[in-house]
């Protein structure tokens, strides 16, 4: 059985997109034809089927995989810091709010002290009042006297 590799041509290499087994409907096509396909060499590497423009024979060449994006590392970093700077915030947002908590208690202790310096003051008054009211009335009764 024979194989249409049809392909591509791009600075001089040509690049395997299809194969066909039909090649009946393939006129005009740039391609070539070959009784066994290459296998691929499993090395880790991507397989990328090309084709030698001077002589028409198919051979792979292999890249490195899409994974190993030179970027990931910097991106791994990235996630690891912004996870380290979430951490650095919720427990920042903690001690806030404990924060605010102990501020809140110790606003209602000053509240309290405050109201009861106000009815301490009011009682000095009213017992100061009390006070010139009793003097003045037996003062009155020392001039009726």
């Amino acid at each position: 059985m024979s194989y249409f590799c049809a392909y591509n041509a791009r600075d001089g290499v040509g690049y395997v997109y299809a194969t066909y087994h039909d090649m009946e409907s393939l006129k005009g096509v740039d391609g070539v034809t070959v009784d066994v396909l290459p296998e691929p060499v499993s090395n880790g590497k991507e397989p990328v089927l090309k084709v030698n423009l001077t002589d028409a024979s198919l051979y792979f060449d292999y890249e490195e995989p899409e994974t190993a994006d030179p970027y990931t590392p910097k991106v791994i970093e990235l996630e690891q810091r912004m996870t380290s700077a979430e951490l650095d915030l919720a427990m920042t947002q903690l001690a806030l709010t404990e924060t605010f908590e102990e501020l809140q208690v110790t606003w209602q202790e000053a509240a309290d002290s405050q109201l009861a310096l106000t009815e301490l003051y009011e009682l000095m008054l009213a017992g100061q009042t009390g006070l010139e009211a009793e003097q003045l009335t037996k003062g009155g009764d020392e001039d009726n006297g």
